[in-house]
């Protein structure tokens, strides 16, 4: 007698014979439906083994060949999803997330160290010390342009002030303010004077010390008149009219 032969590869079939009373006795066509059963049962065996049991099976070795792709954003697995579904899901949600990542801060990017890196951001402790140090910073800077100032270093300053037309019948004024010291020209053609304390030039840079200069008349060459700074004005004193023409230079702090 011999044994069953295993088909390669074995082959399922339905088609199983059924003896009977009445069935002719030939052992051969017998043993042709005991080895089909045996195939049966070595097929359905080696089809066990790529499936999974519904209830604690492991999927550790199994395999997913085609995903199931999802467009939807940030996709949530549902009950009833299929493995292929499920990781087409998960596929996608770790793109979005990827897609996300430029937006946000990240912990570990997150550092308490001054650095110079676009991967790195300061943390909230560092962004504070920063910003004490910089506001100190526009204390200590501010307090310097206060000194400077106070010193008289500030931006140069240049005009002509404004002309007494009661007095002045021509000519021109300019000044040059800078560091502290203004420097004053005037080259004027006045009316006769009467007060010592004549204004003739508003608007000028403040001086905080007068300066007098005695100045001849160019119409007679005689006749002389007293110019001198006080606040913001220059003044003179009573004297004939004619031209005078001069320069100045006072303080401003």
């Amino acid at each position: 007698m011999n044994n069953c032969e295993i088909k390669s590869p074995p082959v399922f079939s339905q088609e199983i014979p059924k003896w009977d009373r009445n069935t002719y006795a030939d052992g051969n066509a017998m043993g042709a439906v005991v080895e089909q059963l045996f195939n049966n049962t070595v097929y359905n065996k080696e089809e066990l083994k790529e499936k999974v049991d519904t209830e604690g099976g492991d999927i550790s070795e199994t395999q997913v060949s085609v995903l199931d792709e999802s467009t939807e954003a940030f996709p949530v697995p549902m009950s009833g999803d299929k493995a292929k579904g499920l990781w087409g899901k998960l596929k996608k949600w770790q793109q979005d997330c990827l897609a996300k990542f430029g937006n946000y801060v990240l912990t570990s990017m997150i550092t308490n160290q001054h650095v110079n890196s676009t991967s790195n951001i300061p943390s909230s402790a560092l962004v504070y010390l920063m910003q004490q140090g910089v506001t100190q910073l526009n204390r200590d800077l501010g307090a310097v342009a206060t000194k400077l100032n106070t010193l008289g270093v500030v931006p140069p300053e240049s005009g002509t002030g404004t002309h007494n037309t009661y007095y002045i019948r021509s000519g021109s004024t300019f000044f040059r303010k800078i560091n502290g010291v203004c420097f004053l020209y005037f080259d004027i053609e006045i009316n006769d004077t009467y007060d010592e304390h004549t204004i003739l030039v508003e608007n000028l840079p403040w001086c905080s010390m007068s300066i007098y200069l005695h100045a001849t008349s160019l119409t007679t060459g005689t006749d002389y008149n007293i110019f001198y700074s006080y606040g913001t004005e220059l003044r003179c004193g009573a004297g004939k009219a004619g031209r005078y023409f001069g320069a100045l230079v006072y303080p401003t702090i």
